[in-house]
């Protein structure tokens, strides 16, 4: 069990995320942060979106994913955007059409994609997955620094 530190924003507690993080030996400084919902290390934040909740939907409707996406970069050396499904959830709409819409989700990935390219796209079908996930991301990596990490702002 790595004793892996990770810096987690207050708000992704009702998530499955911190408790398999937790689970998986992971020591959790939960703060409020402005940027990043989990920073792994001194380099690299991740805003997580979850798919069956409407996450991802709300944020890309709001335009404030963009905010975000633009917040890791000025911040955070890898800066990443984590898309996690549950089993079974919906399939995103990903039929060929022959013109972009601003309005399907996949295109407006691709849009993000194209805007941000140094930002990291990650999937993950479950919060254990997703705690999988940040242990291998972590590793050997510098401990993120909480205070340095909640004083880090939007815009």
């Amino acid at each position: 069990r790595g004793g892996r530190d990770v810096v987690v924003d207050a708000r992704e507690l009702r998530a499955g995320v911190p408790r398999a993080l937790y689970e998986g030996g992971a020591r959790l400084a939960v703060e409020m942060l402005e940027v990043g919902d989990y920073v792994l290390s001194a380099t690299i934040a991740v805003e997580r979106k979850n798919v069956d909740t409407g996450d991802l939907d709300s944020s890309l409707e709001s335009g404030r994913l963009w905010a975000q996406l633009r917040a890791l970069r000025a911040h955070y050396a890898t800066p990443c955007l984590l898309l996690e499904f549950a089993a079974g959830t919906r399939a995103l709409d990903a039929r060929a059409t022959s013109t972009m819409s601003l309005k399907r989700v996949p295109d407006r990935l691709a849009k993000a994609a194209l805007e941000y390219p140094d930002v990291r796209l990650l999937w993950s079908p479950s919060a254990e997955g997703t705690a999988g996930l940040f242990r291998a991301l972590g590793d050997g990596g510098a401990s993120p620094d909480a205070a340095a990490a909640v004083a880090r702002r939007e815009g």
